[in-house]
């Protein structure tokens, strides 16, 4: 198996060498509008500095404050959807009251709903906890 190699060369609007990408990368920057071809294995990027921080970006570990920023985030979030249930729960009971139909399946799915999502936003902080304890301990 041939590893695929990065040859194509990237230039900014001056013609100067940035780097080479891989032929895929290049060819998705041509179509987001954010290159165009120069040349069958070259492209110039039309802005060069937002390319730069989108890798830049994609390889940066998360740090100790952006995990504790995230965790925090995450923990309104959950405290938020603690109080929207019990009053979407209010809402509910009072329609069970005016004998609508269906409103017990309906008061079950929407339950289930806030259940889930709490369900996932409680997975999220566990996880950042455990990556907010691996960066602590190194």
């Amino acid at each position: 198996m041939t590893p695929i190699e990065k040859n194509i060369i990237v230039v900014d609007e001056n013609g100067n060498e940035l780097h080479r990408t891989y032929a895929k990368r290049a060819k998705g920057l041509v179509k987001k509008g954010r290159a165009h071809f120069v040349g069958d294995d070259t492209i110039c990027l039309t802005d060069p500095s937002g390319l730069h921080e989108e890798e830049e970006s994609m390889t940066t570990d998360l740090t100790i404050r952006e995990i504790f920023d995230r965790i925090t985030q995450l923990h309104d979030q959950l405290a938020s959807s603690a109080l929207s249930l019990n009053e979407l729960r209010h809402s509910l009971d009072s329609a069970l009251c005016n004998e609508v139909d269906e409103s017990a399946e309906i008061v079950e799915n929407v339950t289930n709903v806030f259940i889930h999502r709490e369900q996932t936003l409680r997975s999220l902080l566990d996880m950042y906890f455990v990556m907010y304890n691996d960066l602590k301990n190194t």
